[in-house]
Protein backbone atom coordinates (compact mmCIF):
# COMPACT_ATOMS: atom_id res chain seq x y z
CA UNK A 1 0.00 0.00 0.00
CA UNK A 2 2.92 2.21 0.93
CA UNK A 3 4.64 2.07 -2.93
CA UNK A 4 0.80 2.28 -4.08
CA UNK A 5 0.47 5.86 -2.67
CA UNK A 6 3.45 7.99 -4.19
CA UNK A 7 2.23 6.86 -7.77
CA UNK A 8 -1.17 7.42 -7.06
CA UNK A 9 -0.13 10.76 -5.82
CA UNK A 10 1.49 11.31 -8.74
CA UNK A 11 -0.89 10.52 -11.25
CA UNK A 12 -3.41 13.05 -9.43
CA UNK A 13 -0.88 16.01 -9.51
CA UNK A 14 -0.33 14.95 -13.46
CA UNK A 15 -4.00 14.98 -14.33
CA UNK A 16 -4.85 18.21 -12.31
CA UNK A 17 -2.06 19.82 -14.29
CA UNK A 18 -3.16 18.59 -17.32
CA UNK A 19 -6.63 19.40 -17.33
CA UNK A 20 -5.59 22.97 -16.12
CA UNK A 21 -3.38 23.37 -19.16
CA UNK A 22 -6.11 22.42 -21.18
CA UNK A 23 -8.57 24.71 -19.76
CA UNK A 24 -6.50 27.53 -20.47
CA UNK A 25 -5.92 26.73 -23.94
CA UNK A 26 -9.68 26.09 -25.29
CA UNK A 27 -9.64 30.28 -23.18
CA UNK A 28 -7.24 31.00 -25.68
CA UNK A 29 -9.32 29.72 -28.50
CA UNK A 30 -12.22 31.37 -27.89
CA UNK A 31 -10.73 34.73 -27.57
CA UNK A 32 -12.14 36.92 -30.53
CA UNK A 33 -9.54 40.35 -31.11
CA UNK A 34 -12.16 43.63 -30.43
CA UNK A 35 -10.12 46.28 -32.04
CA UNK A 36 -10.29 46.51 -35.87
CA UNK A 37 -6.95 47.53 -37.45
CA UNK A 38 -7.16 50.56 -39.90
CA UNK A 39 -5.95 50.58 -43.39
CA UNK A 40 -2.66 52.47 -43.65
CA UNK A 41 -1.83 54.33 -46.94
CA UNK A 42 1.89 54.44 -48.73
CA UNK A 43 1.31 58.15 -47.52
CA UNK A 44 1.22 57.06 -43.91
CA UNK A 45 4.63 54.83 -44.31
CA UNK A 46 6.59 57.59 -46.27
CA UNK A 47 5.58 59.98 -43.01
CA UNK A 48 3.69 62.70 -45.39
CA UNK A 49 2.58 65.65 -42.91
CA UNK A 50 -0.68 65.90 -43.24
CA UNK A 51 -0.96 69.10 -40.63
CA UNK A 52 -1.14 71.82 -42.94
CA UNK A 53 -4.75 71.37 -43.17
CA UNK A 54 -7.12 75.13 -42.48
CA UNK A 55 -10.10 73.44 -40.99
CA UNK A 56 -10.30 70.40 -38.51
CA UNK A 57 -13.85 68.72 -40.61
CA UNK A 58 -13.07 69.32 -44.20
CA UNK A 59 -13.32 66.90 -46.19
CA UNK A 60 -10.25 65.56 -47.95
CA UNK A 61 -8.97 66.54 -51.16
CA UNK A 62 -9.59 63.77 -53.70
CA UNK A 63 -6.09 64.43 -55.59
CA UNK A 64 -4.20 64.60 -52.43
CA UNK A 65 -6.01 61.40 -50.93
CA UNK A 66 -3.95 59.40 -54.42
CA UNK A 67 -1.08 57.52 -54.03
CA UNK A 68 0.27 59.27 -57.26
CA UNK A 69 -0.79 62.55 -56.47
CA UNK A 70 2.37 63.28 -54.78
CA UNK A 71 4.87 65.33 -55.72
CA UNK A 72 8.02 63.46 -56.53
CA UNK A 73 11.56 65.02 -57.29
CA UNK A 74 14.77 63.56 -56.84
CA UNK A 75 18.64 65.36 -56.69
CA UNK A 76 22.00 63.94 -57.69
CA UNK A 77 24.61 64.29 -54.98
CA UNK A 78 28.07 63.61 -54.66
CA UNK A 79 29.11 60.69 -51.95
CA UNK A 80 32.74 60.86 -52.42
CA UNK A 81 35.68 61.25 -55.27
CA UNK A 82 34.23 59.00 -58.01
CA UNK A 83 31.01 57.85 -56.04
CA UNK A 84 27.66 59.43 -56.63
CA UNK A 85 24.27 58.61 -55.13
CA UNK A 86 20.76 60.13 -55.46
CA UNK A 87 18.04 61.78 -52.99
CA UNK A 88 14.32 60.91 -53.46
CA UNK A 89 11.91 63.60 -52.44
CA UNK A 90 7.90 63.54 -52.07
CA UNK A 91 6.31 67.13 -51.56
CA UNK A 92 9.83 68.65 -50.70
CA UNK A 93 10.19 65.77 -47.78
CA UNK A 94 13.59 63.67 -48.40
CA UNK A 95 12.13 59.68 -48.18
CA UNK A 96 15.36 58.30 -49.68
CA UNK A 97 18.94 58.82 -49.39
CA UNK A 98 20.50 56.84 -51.79
CA UNK A 99 24.21 56.75 -51.20
CA UNK A 100 25.00 53.36 -52.47
CA UNK A 101 24.22 51.34 -56.15
CA UNK A 102 21.14 49.11 -54.58
CA UNK A 103 20.73 45.43 -55.04
CA UNK A 104 24.52 45.12 -55.48
CA UNK A 105 27.40 44.22 -52.98
CA UNK A 106 29.30 46.45 -51.41
CA UNK A 107 29.33 50.14 -50.31
CA UNK A 108 30.32 51.87 -53.54
CA UNK A 109 28.26 54.55 -55.34
CA UNK A 110 27.50 55.27 -58.57
CA UNK A 111 30.80 55.79 -60.98
CA UNK A 112 29.24 59.20 -62.60
CA UNK A 113 26.70 61.38 -62.05
CA UNK A 114 24.83 60.64 -65.08
CA UNK A 115 24.37 57.08 -64.13
CA UNK A 116 23.00 57.62 -60.40
CA UNK A 117 20.46 60.24 -62.19
CA UNK A 118 19.01 57.24 -64.62
CA UNK A 119 18.96 55.10 -61.78
CA UNK A 120 16.79 57.99 -59.97
CA UNK A 121 14.54 58.77 -62.81
CA UNK A 122 14.03 54.77 -62.82
CA UNK A 123 12.78 54.75 -59.09
CA UNK A 124 10.93 58.06 -60.02
CA UNK A 125 8.74 56.30 -62.58
CA UNK A 126 7.77 53.33 -60.04
CA UNK A 127 7.12 55.76 -57.36
CA UNK A 128 4.85 57.49 -59.87
CA UNK A 129 3.10 54.36 -60.64
CA UNK A 130 2.03 53.33 -57.12
CA UNK A 131 5.18 51.26 -56.83
CA UNK A 132 6.01 51.34 -52.82
CA UNK A 133 8.83 50.45 -51.80
CA UNK A 134 10.19 51.03 -55.68
CA UNK A 135 12.98 47.95 -55.40
CA UNK A 136 15.02 47.51 -58.33
CA UNK A 137 17.20 44.55 -59.21
CA UNK A 138 20.56 43.65 -60.88
CA UNK A 139 18.92 42.89 -63.88
CA UNK A 140 17.28 46.16 -64.32
CA UNK A 141 20.30 48.22 -63.13
CA UNK A 142 22.42 46.06 -66.18
CA UNK A 143 19.53 47.35 -68.61
CA UNK A 144 19.93 51.02 -67.42
CA UNK A 145 23.42 50.27 -67.80
CA UNK A 146 24.29 52.03 -64.40
CA UNK A 147 26.39 49.67 -63.18
CA UNK A 148 30.50 50.33 -62.93
CA UNK A 149 32.12 49.27 -65.73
Amino acid sequence: MMKIAPIIGALVIATACTSELENKSEEKKSIEPSVELEQISEEDIVGEDRSESSGQNEAPDQEASKPNSAEWTFEVIPVSQDNWGYQLFQNGKMVINQTTIPSVQGNNGFDSAKKAERTAKYILTKLENGIFPPTVDRKELEELEVLRD
